[in-house]
């Protein structure tokens, strides 16, 4: 597939109106009744019969119906040919016009008052220069999408590296309580720890978006001191590359303060304005606790120690010397040692910036794409489908050319994993300025080789190799010499070298530690992302496959090597998916790679595999030989991939087994019964409603509620934790499977038709016969979800790999689970499984609670600590459930499983604060009314456990 590189058009009124209003509750109608501007003007400006109002009162009365911020009436405004907000406040006399701009409330777009100090009136130019400047979105974004920088940037998680004093024990944990989490070891967003912070250095791995959290808080700091008072915070954002080019030997406390303020004043206005630095410098100086200092080390000093020695100084002089606050971004491996080792610095507290989340991935993806969710969703299933593909979309860069790379795209149907990472590497080259189509082609292979060099440098993989080893194995590539000639005749000037290239303009390698003895050659690169260099060696190897078929000596050396070695697994995954593609041209591999994999375990000569793998990739290859439709004479070739029945048997047995061994990785265990499905799962407990498994929970006490001295992230709402006494009862040892929902859809007459499985939602107004009502999910132009109510009568549809048979059944309603469980009480009932005065039903909230945490009430099924190893979270990065049973270690003391993490599951339980009274089984219909409070519980596999 070829990837074009085209140019983006400027936003458009319509475009930018439109996206605005698919978030509106109201319709075209009710808006032009609110506004007062007429429905014909507002279907003109949609259509784009009206590019440019001449008349800027009608959009400003729009915006302030649709309730927009003022940086999006900006955003409609610029795209209308009008001023923004702040100009038309400075050129308007009206009193009407005034009073309709009174709507945004006093803010970034208002002068200082002009009876106030000179000083005051610079530092509201510096703010408002500041906004100006890191509102808009950043070269790359979409130039038409109807967001602003603060609307799609996400607020990242960040862990702490240092230990803080421990929090007491006995206090519970709240929503502002942050802080606290974060000394005990938790995950929290930065915007929550901020503002206790006072000397922070915030480390991240290149891409983290290290830059876009301190743009961010010199936005909100300049916004807060144009609406505050005269000691509002203001920011100074100063990159410490253009810090050190001002700074001497020796530093002094005076030459910082003032190359900061050179810094900003310029970074500002373009030049240091003098009076401007005056201002800043004496805010520096006589109202020190007014200044953030925002230092951005994320791209690193130059290589010369002599550079980093001044910055560290300055550092520790602003660490002495300024009382405010302080927070440094530097990359982990840009420095020797721990980052600048700021061990002179008061309450120093070391954080990282995670990588993204699931759901900010998907918000990002879905803003980006607002106006074509069906290109959204297909790039999120991408991301479901490659484990490889969701590590570099958490990385904000790369999920940024991600983005770019599907938006030029011509149709929603996505190519494979491999050809979007090809994509983006060439997207890359052509944003690094990498010259003409051949030499972005010559440094394609010349990575690829490279990356090989990396993993196959002395027998061993290496993740970085020092410089000088870099530079010696270039010298001795053919595609090295070629682009180095080629520059030569086209330019025939001075080359830094390749190394350079790549590391500098390309940035596709980074660099590692300065060597304490500062020698330049030891220093070492590794590539931007480590599934990017195994994705390189993937692509190196099918290329020598093209060229010399399964004959070609790379591949025999791999073989040699064995596929069970880690990074070596992922690029015969690789290859496994490269294999599997429906071309021909790939059939030999694929032949090759199962001669290979149908080796019995210990023979002679036999490939060293794991089970896991093995079983996931004969899956997967066996599959691709089933498929329908082959291509033109590869039927008859692909005999040799075929598996007989016997064989198929034993690899649906291995992977139930790989599937439920708590050793191998996640992502495998995952891969198993996604694959699974294909070959049809044996489990009858999963897939069959009438073969569902139990547990049974004996009577007693349980303790309900969370004890803070055992749970230190307990809520104020799961207090006071209380004894309860509870029967024996039975519980399903898994949720309830896509199959078995199916067998209750099936079921005729239509279940959705039938009135006593839907007493409740009758009583509420919430059936129909063939529908029930409840909401479904839409989603904005930032990617933020709005409930939408509507009348179903299935599952709501959540794509690829929601819908497989042996994944957990997802995106229905209360009165759904409850209607289900009367269906299968009647159909258990009728068929004389059920003894006398045994019902089935939802569990209570206090039985699910007593089958997931024991009779001692621990926090987790398995224990009090928590293991990211034992459920799906948002940690593991799955982007979708996984498959039932493929977390077995997870189980609950009586032995249900997947009831932390996963998805949130219905009790039949109404909400009540504690402590509760009691527990009924069964929650009488007319007791059930719309509007109340359900309970559920469990968590999600996109949320903190």
């Amino acid at each position: 597939m070829t990837f074009q590189i085209t140019a983006q058009s400027p936003p458009a009124l319509a475009d930018v109106l439109s996206g605005y209003l698919r978030q509106s509750i109201y319709s075209y109608n009710q808006l032009a009744k609110r506004s007062g501007v007429p429905l014909r003007t507002i279907v003109n400006w949609l259509d784009g019969s009206v590019r440019r109002p001449r008349q800027w009162q009608g959009l400003v009365r729009l915006a302030h119906a649709l309730d927009l911020s003022a940086g999006q009436t900006d955003l409609l405004l610029l795209a209308a040919g009008l001023p923004t907000l702040h100009d038309l406040r400075r050129q308007s006399y009206d009193p009407a016009d005034l009073a309709l701009l009174r709507h945004w409330p006093l803010g970034a777009q208002e002068h200082a008052p002009a009876h106030a100090d000179p000083v005051q009136v610079l530092l509201h130019s510096y703010c408002r220069r500041v906004i100006a400047a890191y509102s808009p979105l950043e070269q790359g974004f979409p130039q038409t999408a109807p967001f602003t920088f603060d609307e799609i940037f996400q607020d990242p998680d960040v862990c702490l590296l240092h230990s803080l004093p421990t929090p007491s024990a006995t206090r519970p944990m709240d929503e502002q309580d942050a802080q606290a989490r974060l000394a005990a070891g938790g995950v929290v967003p930065w915007s929550t720890v901020r503002d206790t912070l006072h000397r922070a250095v915030i480390v991240g791995q290149p891409g983290r978006g290290k830059r876009w959290l301190l743009r961010h808080e010199a936005l909100r700091l300049a916004r807060e001191a144009l609406a505050g008072d005269a000691a509002a915070r203001i920011p100074f954002l100063v990159s410490l590359v253009d810090l050190s080019a001002h700074l001497t030997v020796p530093v002094m406390p005076d030459q910082v303060l003032r190359a900061v303020a050179l810094c900003c004043a310029r970074q500002a206005l373009g030049r240091p304005d003098p009076g401007l630095v005056a201002a800043l410098m004496r805010v520096l100086v006589e109202q020190p606790m007014r200044a953030v200092f925002l230092l951005d080390g994320s791209h690193g000093l130059a290589e010369r120690p002599d550079q980093v020695a001044p910055v560290r100084r300055a550092l520790e002089l602003l660490a002495c010397t300024a009382p405010g606050a302080i927070f440094v971004t530097l990359r982990p491996l840009g420095y020797a040692g721990p980052p600048f080792a700021l061990a002179g610095w008061p309450h120093e507290v070391e954080l990282e910036i995670l990588p993204l989340r699931e759901v900010p991935i998907a918000r990002i993806v879905r803003g980006w794409f607002h106006r074509r969710p069906q290109r959204s969703e297909a790039f999120l299933e991408a991301l479901r489908r490659s484990p490889a593909l969701v590590q570099q979309a958490a990385n904000p860069r790369l999920l940024q050319y991600y983005c770019r790379l599907v938006e030029q795209l011509d149709a929603d149907e996505l190519p494979d994993s491999q050809e979007l990472q090809n994509g983006v590497l060439a997207l890359m080259l052509a944003n690094g300025a990498g010259g003409t189509d051949r030499r972005r082609q010559l440094k394609l292979r010349l990575l690829e080789r490279l990356a090989w060099r990396f993993a196959t440098y002395r027998r061993q993989w290496h993740w970085q190799l020092a410089g000088e080893v870099l530079e010696s194995l270039l010298d001795e590539l053919p595609e090295a010499q070629a682009m180095l000639a080629e520059h030569q005749a086209a330019s025939g000037g001075f080359h830094p070298g390749l190394l350079w290239e790549l590391s500098q303009r390309d940035e596709l390698l980074i660099k590692g530690n300065v060597p304490r003895d500062g020698l330049l050659s030891a220093i070492p690169y590794a590539f931007l992302h480590r599934t990017l260099h195994t994705h390189l060696v993937a692509q190196f190897l099918i290329g020598r496959y093209g060229a010399a078929g399964v004959a070609a000596p790379e591949l025999a050396e791999l073989a040699a090597r064995g596929f069970d070695h880690p990074e070596w697994r992922e690029v015969v995954a690789l290859l496994v998916e490269y294999a599997a593609a429906p071309q021909a041209e790939a059939l030999p591999l694929r032949h090759w790679l199962m001669g290979h994999l149908r080796q019995p375990p210990g023979s002679g000569g036999a490939t060293r595999v794991l089970p896991a793998d093995r079983a996931v990739w004969l899956a997967q290859l066996a599959l691709a030989a089933r498929r329908p439709n082959p291509p033109s004479g590869a039927a008859a070739a692909d005999r040799g991939s075929e598996l007989d029945e016997t064989a198929l048997g034993d690899l649906r047995q291995e992977l139930v087994v790989a599937l439920r061994t708590p050793e191998v990785p996640a992502a495998v265990r995952v891969a198993a019964g996604r694959w699974l499905n294909g070959l049809g799962d044996p489990r009858a407990e999963v897939m069959d409603a009438d073969a569902m498994s139990f547990v049974t929970v004996a009577a007693g006490w349980h303790l309900q509620g969370s004890d803070p001295r055992r749970d230190r992230w307990s809520r104020v709402n799961e207090l006071p934790a209380h004894s309860l006494w509870l029967p024996s009862f039975c519980i399903g040892r898994f949720p309830v499977s896509q199959a078995q929902f199916a067998q209750f859809l099936a079921d005729t007459p239509h279940p959705y038709t039938v009135a006593d499985y839907w007493p409740e939602a009758a009583a509420a107004g919430h059936w129909r016969p063939g529908a029930v009502l409840r909401p479904t999910r839409r989603y904005g132009a930032t990617g933020i979800y709005y409930p939408v109510a509507g009348w179903h009568r299935a599952p709501e549809a959540f794509g690829w790999p929601s819908h497989l048979p042996n994944h957990p059944v997802y995106g229905i309603g209360w009165y759904e689970a409850r209607a289900f469980a009367r269906w299968l009480e009647r159909r258990w009932r009728a068929a004389g499984r059920l003894h006398a005065g045994e019902v089935l039903d939802l569990p209570s909230e206090a039985e699910w609670e007593k089958a997931a945490r024991g009779p001692d009430g621990r926090v987790y099924p398995w224990g009090d600590e928590f293991d990211p190893d034992r459920l799906a979270w948002e940690g593991s990065l799955l982007m979708a459930a996984p498959p039932i049973g493929a977390f077995p270690q997870g189980a609950s003391p009586y032995g249900a499983e997947e009831m932390c993490g996963h998805l949130w599951e219905w009790t039949s339980s109404v909400y009540q604060p504690y402590p509760l009274a009691g527990a009924s089984r069964r929650v009488p219909p007319d007791a059930v009314r719309a509007g109340d409070r359900l309970v559920i519980r469990g968590g999600s596999y996109f949320k903190a456990a």
